[in-house]
């Protein structure tokens, strides 16, 4: 089959379209057609180094975490999956651990990811664990599954279960014009929240208000500390949607009201900040951290996507021979949404 695999770590260069043997499936795993996958910045912090993880693939290394496609093959032990199935694969989970016995999967002790721990959809067919597979509502496409199941079920998991956003608050969501940030804007339209969404461009800037932000703040002109507190006379955001870290984190913290909550579900640009604790404790301010989602998010974004409440956004399409290309776009903050790799083109 032909895969993109990188034998070292450095930039987008170092991916390569390569032919290795087909995978088979074990008794416990699903081999997976890969139909659509979608290019996490997970993936271009480990093809250059910057993370390293415990129980990451050793190298050659094949990147992609959101899989969608359908099953060719099922291992003897697969009980609940059958070909032809048309399915989503990210995470794998032990199912035994006291996280995943309380539905808090994503936190499990023994948690593994596509592209990460196991080879991932960087390629035409892909092995999964049962246990990590997401059956597809008939309604979905293949592209917008792999388009949602990370940016929606994060978005969903830092907004609605971690932040505990509610009707008539004012959110403040960072990079909105990424996978995750689009996600995010929606989501809280979703909720009744009031938006106020920050990108890059006039451009993205007027993509984000068609897509429901109620204002948004185009950071390369304007100090996105003084428009939150214009725009809410002074008060600032009830919630801080951060995936970007570094000095934003800090903007973050003095973007948020008193009593207010800032969530974290990344650190794109830098995964270390200064904080001032003591601003911390007289303005009440969390600090909530969110990783990843649950399955039960997973589907329930996955349902509102097939009903058209939801809307992943997919900046472009390319093959899996420009891969490359597409961490060029991604380290470059080009896209309005997610790019895909789709295998077949």
């Amino acid at each position: 089959m032909r895969v993109v695999r990188f034998h070292e770590y450095g930039g987008p260069e170092v991916l390569r379209l390569e032919t290795i043997p087909d995978p088979h499936p074990r008794a416990d795993e699903v081999l997976i057609r890969v139909r659509a996958c979608g290019v996490n910045h997970i993936d271009v912090m480990l093809r250059s180094g910057r993370l390293r993880l415990p129980g990451q693939q050793p190298l050659p290394h094949i990147l992609g975490m959101e899989v969608a496609g359908e099953v060719i093959a099922v291992g003897d032990r697969v009980q609940r999956v059958r070909v032809g199935d048309r399915v989503l694969a990210a995470v794998v989970t032990c199912g035994a651990c006291a996280f995943c016995q309380s539905g808090r999967e994503n936190l499990c002790e023994e948690r593994r990811m596509l592209g990460t721990h196991l080879p991932g959809g960087y390629a035409e067919f892909v092995t999964v664990p049962e246990r990590g597979v997401i059956r597809l509502p008939d309604a979905l496409e293949f592209s917008q599954a792999a388009a949602a199941r990370t940016a929606f079920g994060t978005a969903w998991h830092l907004l609605i279960e971690r932040g505990r956003l509610r009707a008539g608050e004012v959110v403040l969501i960072h990079s909105a014009s990424s996978g995750v940030g689009s996600a995010g804007v929606q989501i809280a339209r979703l909720a009744g929240a009031r938006v106020i969404a920050t990108t890059s461009s006039e451009k993205k800037a007027e993509a984000l208000r068609a897509l429901g932000a109620h204002d948004v703040i185009v950071y390369t002109q304007h100090d996105v500390v003084a428009e939150v507190r214009r725009l809410t006379e002074g008060r600032g955001a009830d919630l801080v949607f951060d995936v970007v870290g570094g000095e934003v984190f800090l903007q973050s913290l003095q973007c948020v009201a008193k009593g207010g909550r800032v969530a974290t579900c990344g650190a794109i640009r830098s995964d270390q900040a200064t904080i001032n604790i003591i601003h911390l404790f007289f303005r009440e301010i969390e600090i909530i951290g969110a990783t990843g989602s649950t399955q039960l998010e997973v589907e329930g974004v996955l349902r509102l996507v097939a009903e058209g409440r939801l809307r992943p956004l997919i900046d472009r399409v390319l093959p899996l021979s420009e891969a490359s290309q597409a961490h060029r776009l991604m380290e470059e903050g080009q896209l309005f949404g997610k790019i895909l790799l789709v295998p077949g083109e």
